[in-house]
C-alpha cells in the first residue's frame, strides 16, 4: 500500500537473506570469470458501506502456531487492484480473509471503502466499522505484498512466515501486536515528538508536527498530547476482539470521518494513524516492547543462553556491512574465494542459531 516511502539507505540492510543469497551467486561469478568487478488521488467507491458484510466465519488455518483450529482469527488485506495477494487463500485456504482493493470502483465487491485516502488507515477503520458487531477473535491488519521491508527478517521478510508463526494466544492476551518487532530503521525507542517536535528522531520533525496538530481533533477531550508517540514502523498489527471493542463504534466512525475531511495528503494522514493505532488499542503512545521478548512471545522465536538475539542481530549487522563493502570493490580471483568461504561460514552459522530459536519457540507453543 505504502509504495516506496521512505529513502533510508539503512534499509538495505533489512533485505538480508535475499542479499546474502545473491551475493554468493555474484562472488562466485567473479571466481568463474577471474575478472574483478527497489498514492493516488482521492477516488470515491461505495458510499453505501453496509455493517456485517463479512461472510459467515470458517475455520481457521490450524497452520498458525499456538492456535486452537476453531479459533477465530482473519487477515484484513490493505491492497491496490495492482497489487497480487493470491497467497493469501493459496497459503492460507482456511483462514478468514478481508481484502479490500481501494482502486476497484466495482460496486459489487464485497469489501469496500467509502473512497480511496489515507493509505492502510482507510481499509483498517472501514473494516473495523463494518465487523465491529461481528469481530473474529484476533484480527490481523496487513498489507498486500507478501514480502517487504516492513516485515522482520527475522521471519525471512516475509508475510506467509508472520502469520505462519503469529500466536494468536497472545493477540488475545495482549490485545494488541505491532507485527514488526525489529526497532530498525526508526520508530523506536523514540520518535515522534509532539511536545517539541524539533527533538524527533529519524528526522521525523515534520510528521511530529504534523502528528501534534492532529491529536487535538483525533482526541478532542484529551488535555494534552503524550510527548513521545513510537513504535516500530510499517503500519501492520494485529488486536484482538476486545481491544477494539474496548473503543466506543462512535469514535472509530469520527476517526474515520476525519480521514475523509482532513486535508492531509494520504502519505501523511496514513503516517499520522501509523502512529495513533498504539495509543487507540493499547493506551500507550509509546509501544517498544524488546525485540527479542517480541519475537518469543509473538512468533515463537526464541533465542537462549548459547545464542542470544543482540549477538545474532550484531554478527547479521556484520554480514551486511561486509556485503556492502565487497560489493563496491574490484575482487581478485582470490579475495573473492577468501570472501565466499567467509560469507559461506557466516551465513551457515547465522542461519543455524535462527532455525535453533524457531525449534525453541516451537516447543514452548507445544508445551
Amino acid at each position: 500500500m505504502k509504495g516506496a516511502r521512505r529513502n533510508c539507505p539503512s534499509q538495505i540492510r533489512y533485505r538480508r537473506l535475499v542479499v546474502v543469497a545473491g551475493t554468493v551467486l555474484v562472488i562466485s561469478y567473479f571466481i568463474f570469470l577471474g575478472s574483478h568487478h527497489s498514492r493516488g488521488a482521492i477516488r470515491p467507491n461505495a458510499p453505501d458501506i453496509r455493517h456485517g458484510s463479512t461472510p459467515a466465519h470458517q475455520d481457521v488455518s490450524s497452520g498458525i502456531n499456538g492456535t486452537n483450529p476453531d479459533e477465530e482469527l482473519t487477515v484484513v488485506i490493505a491492497s491496490k487492484a495492482s497489487e497480487d495477494t493470491s497467497w493469501v487463500k493459496l497459503k492460507f485456504p482456511r483462514m478468514n480473509s478481508a481484502i479490500y482493493i481501494v482502486d476497484d470502483d466495482n460496486a459489487n465487491r464485497q469489501f469496500r471503502t467509502p473512497m480511496n485516502k489515507g493509505n492502510e488507515a482507510m481499509v483498517y477503520l472501514t473494516y473495523i466499522i463494518d465487523h465491529y458487531e461481528h469481530l473474529p477473535a484476533v484480527s490481523v491488519f496487513a498489507h498486500a505484498h507478501i514480502k517487504s521491508e516492513h516485515t522482520d527478517d527475522v521471519l525471512g521478510g516475509s508475510m506467509v512466515e508472520s502469520l505462519q508463526r503469529l500466536r494468536p494466544s497472545q493477540v488475545q492476551k495482549d490485545g494488541y501486536f505491532n507485527m514488526r518487532c525489529n526497532w530498525k530503521p526508526g520508530g523506536c525507542p523514540l520518535y515522534l515528538n509532539l511536545h517539541d517536535p524539533a527533538r524527533s528522531k529519524f528526522g521525523g520533525m515534520e510528521q511530529a508536527s504534523i502528528l501534534k496538530a492532529a491529536w487535538s481533533e483525533l482526541f478532542p477531550s484529551s488535555t494534552a498530547s503524550p510527548e513521545w508517540a513510537s513504535q516500530p514502523y510499517g503500519g501492520q498489527f494485529a488486536a484482538s476482539r476486545e481491544a477494539i471493542r474496548n473503543v466506543p463504534l462512535k469514535d472509530w466512525v469520527r476517526w474515520r470521518d476525519w480521514l475523509v475531511m482532513t486535508e492531509l495528503t494520504d502519505y501523511h494522514s496514513g503516517r499520522v494513524w501509523e502512529y495513533t493505532w498504539q495509543y487507540v488499542l493499547a493506551g500507550m503512545s509509546t509501544f517498544c516492547p524488546p525485540p527479542r521478548d517480541c519475537y518469543c512471545e509473538g512468533y515463537g522465536v526464541c533465542f537462549g543462553s548459547n545464542f542470544t538475539f543482540e549477538e545474532w542481530t550484531s554478527r547479521q549487522d556484520k554480514l551486511d556491512d561486509a556485503i556492502s563493502e565487497y560489493l563496491l570493490r574490484n575482487l581478485t580471483r582470490e579475495e573473492a574465494t577468501t570472501m565466499q568461504e567467509w560469507l559461506d561460514g557466516e551465513k551457515t552459522v547465522l542461519e543455524k542459531a535462527l532455525k535453533r530459536a524457531k525449534e525453541q519457540g516451537n516447543a514452548l507453543v507445544v508445551g
